[in-house]
């Protein structure tokens, strides 16, 4: 029974990070947050097209920081 219990919030816990409208909800959260910095730039999230299968957010060209080695680099 334990086993079970475990497998199902692993699924449960998939599913809920696989909610895109969650997800943009986050992002607006994020931008009202953080979007103010300097060097700090957050996509817009497009709410009335995003659905639960679907994230629709602006494009940022830039470089992602998961790709920079130094971040003393990044400017």
């Amino acid at each position: 029974m334990i086993e079970l219990n475990a497998t199902v919030t692993r699924r449960c816990s998939k599913i809920q990070e696989m909610d895109y409208q969650a997800e943009a909800r986050n992002g607006i959260r994020f931008r009202k947050l953080f979007g103010t910095l300097p060097d700090v730039l957050v996509p817009e999230m497009y709410s009335e097209l995003t659905s639960h299968r679907v994230l629709v957010m602006e494009w940022v060209e830039g470089q992602r920081l998961s790709e920079v080695n130094d971040l003393r680099l990044v400017e």
